[in-house]
């Protein structure tokens, strides 16, 4: 299940999500569903005013409340990075990625200042504002310090 927190006043909104796959990913899906060998947090929550709750924390250039009560951790069956470009390609196993559609359909049913956040071990990735919801199973994201084989290692310690 995915929770909610209340809404909050409108920020700056930068992504550190870069693409979401409108299909499967390009890799060809095994029939038996694989164990995962990672994961990461979801959540669906709001824009907030800085200092306004002490969960009102910054991401990627937006405040947004951060519960980490609210998450449920999404099995991702595959992630790599470009080391070229600083992408990281995560593929999430069939249940993370029945979550992540769940979770963006629940950030456009909540309005313009719902976020749908993606955690990785104790941090907040990305705060996605979400126009359409997501399909299919990948998602690639740039991670906010540039550390993209930091953030793979700390995926698949999740």
């Amino acid at each position: 299940m995915i929770r909610r927190t209340a809404p909050g006043a409108a920020a700056l909104l930068l992504l550190a999500l870069t693409g979401c796959s409108a299909g499967s990913s390009s890799a060809s899906s095994p029939s038996a569903t694989p164990e995962p060998v990672g994961g990461l947090g979801v959540a669906v929550s709001a824009l907030c005013e800085p200092g306004s709750d002490p969960q009102c924390v910054p991401v990627g250039g937006q405040d947004v409340l951060v519960d980490p009560e609210d998450f449920t951790r999404a099995g991702v069956a595959a992630v790599e990075a470009d080391p070229s470009t600083g992408v990281v390609d995560v593929r999430f196993d069939e249940a993370g990625a029945a979550l992540l559609r769940r979770g963006s359909q629940a950030a456009i049913d909540e309005g313009a200042d719902a976020r749908l956040l993606l955690r990785v071990g104790d941090r907040v990735e990305s705060a996605l504002s979400v126009m359409q919801p997501i399909e299919g199973d990948t998602v690639q994201t740039v991670p906010a310090e540039g550390d993209a084989q930091g953030l793979v290692d700390r995926i698949l310690a999740g």
